[in-house]
């Protein structure tokens, strides 16, 4: 079969009309008779929304799919930046893996021609094997989106700096206004909701008891509220605090909050108070200032609180199986709470009173026990102690290792600084000279681990070393605890 391959980022949708999926399509059917294809049977993969800088999208991972199982020989694109426009990755495309898999691919706006049992075609001429000339045209592509990637970020800062709130949803309290969907304005409905968390923590109830009250009105979670569904998701801590923490109750638009992993990726990470921007009485406030701040206070001091308490805390290193023990009645990951005797509980049955879940807690070392016992029975030459005999023995070789190295970067170091200084005492080189190679003698060694490599303690150590070899543990209500592991038996 032949493919058609059609994309359309969101920022072609503004700027490039003749990009739409439909006249791409044109195109192509347009130039199947000048290679030679019009009988051939066609299959559309379409991305539409979706940057051309990575490969994570729907429409070309059908497309490497059929690839990989034989149905398709020849693939057209209207041209390179379509395909993609990470120049490393569609240079690894077209000239290799394609080619290992006996596919012919074709840019029709760069006259572009592939086949891999003749000469390439580029641009009307006839080139030997390895045509890397119309790649040239890949590494512009690379760079305007990177270039249009900053405009547009730079153009939608601006307006939310005017005060426009572009985000596709509005916080739980707020709608988008009918008239100016760039305004917020109050949901009378959610707004009680939010006045009533701030009250209830303000009466001194915690986030779990607050979601727990929440679910046993059966009040519709932020999610289900806004997608106009019941039961879904429940109310937990987390929302709780996200909704006490969150400024734009104040009649605030926060800016910032979130910052794109690279150009054309859909991940995003959280950055730091200090990087916000806030912009000030864009829309009218649920909460008063001084019940806000009130809110602040108290959970700061809650976590200086427990800061200090956790410095107290040592054999802290139970910390090591969060994320990894679940609940075997509801499939979801337990919560771990408590520092000198932490335990696991289920938070769907905590919040929400899920009769599948399991009931009572699970000691966190009870788990450590149990999970060593099993490695000792089943596992052929494991024992803990002596593990960690070994593990000493290693970092006591790197660590030798570690000093003989610095104590030969340091007698380097040391002749080199001879070694300038005599150059400058016998006028070989400038006082200047001298100076700019003792500062870049500087930089050259500030780069140098200077750390001694330690030796982790032993519950660290056999910690880290089950996170390294355990999928999961799962915990039923009936007593039995299920371990998977990543290695095999024996």
């Amino acid at each position: 079969m032949l493919a058609f391959y059609l994309r359309l980022s969101k920022a072609d949708k503004e700027v490039e009309e003749s990009n739409s999926i439909q006249s791409q399509r044109e195109l192509l059917q347009q130039s199947l008779g000048d290679y030679g294809l019009l009988k051939e049977e066609v299959a559309e993969y379409i991305d539409d929304g979706y940057s051309g800088k990575n490969f994570d999208r729907p429409g070309i991972k059908r497309l490497f799919s059929d690839i990989e199982y034989g149905r398709i020989q020849v693939v057209l694109v209207k041209d390179f930046s379509r395909f993609g426009r990470n120049y490393k990755k569609v240079s690894d495309y077209i000239e290799k893996r394609f080619l290992e898999k006996g596919i012919r691919f074709i840019a029709v706006n760069n006259g572009y021609d592939r086949n891999p049992n003749d000469a390439v075609i580029c641009n009307g001429f006839n080139r030997q094997s390895d045509s890397g000339i119309c790649m040239i045209q890949n590494i512009l592509d690379d760079y305007s989106s990177e270039e249009g990637s900053k405009k547009i970020k730079q153009a939608l800062l601006q307006r939310r700096k005017e005060g426009n709130y572009l985000a596709p949803f509005a916080p739980y309290g707020y709608k988008k206004d009918m008239i100016d969907p760039k305004h917020l304005v109050i949901d009378l409905e959610a707004a009680e909701i939010v006045r009533l968390i701030f009250q209830m923590h303000s009466e001194g109830k915690s986030g779990g008891e607050i979601a727990r009250y929440l679910n046993s009105r059966q009040i519709p979670s932020p999610l289900d509220y806004r997608n106009g569904k019941e039961g879904e998701h429940i109310w937990q801590s987390e929302v709780i605090w996200a909704i006490l923490h969150n400024r734009e109750y104040l009649g605030n638009l926060v800016i910032g909050k979130y910052q794109t992993v690279q150009t054309g990726s859909r991940k995003r990470r959280k950055t730091t108070t200090d990087q916000w921007i806030e912009i000030k009485g864009t829309h009218q406030a649920i909460i008063e200032k001084e019940q806000f701040e009130l809110v602040q206070i108290k959970e700061y001091q809650q976590k200086e609180g427990k800061k200090r308490e956790e410095e107290k805390i040592k054999d802290s290193f139970f910390f090591h199986l969060k994320g990894m023990v679940v609940c075997g009645g509801c499939g979801h990951k337990m919560k771990r709470k408590g520092q000198k005797s932490s335990y696991f509980f289920c938070k769907y049955y905590y919040y929400n009173r899920n009769p599948l879940c399991i009931k009572s807690g699970i000691k966190e070392e009870q788990l450590f026990k149990i999970i060593e016992q099993v490695l000792e029975k089943n596992v052929h030459g494991f024992h803990r102690a002596s593990s960690y005999r070994q593990y000493q023995n290693y970092n006591q070789r790197k660590r030798e290792s570690w000093r003989a190295e610095q104590e030969r970067l340091e007698r380097r170091r040391k002749a080199e600084r001879y070694f300038f200084y005599e150059s400058w005492k016998s006028s070989r080189i400038c006082e200047g000279d001298y100076n700019k190679k003792i500062e870049e003698q500087k930089q050259k060694y500030k780069r140098i681990p200077k750390k001694e490599i330690q030796n982790l303690e032993e519950p660290i150590f056999f910690a880290g070393f089950l996170r390294e070899i355990i999928i999961e543990i799962l915990v039923f209500s009936y007593g039995k605890i299920m371990i998977r592991f990543r290695m095999r038996k024996g």
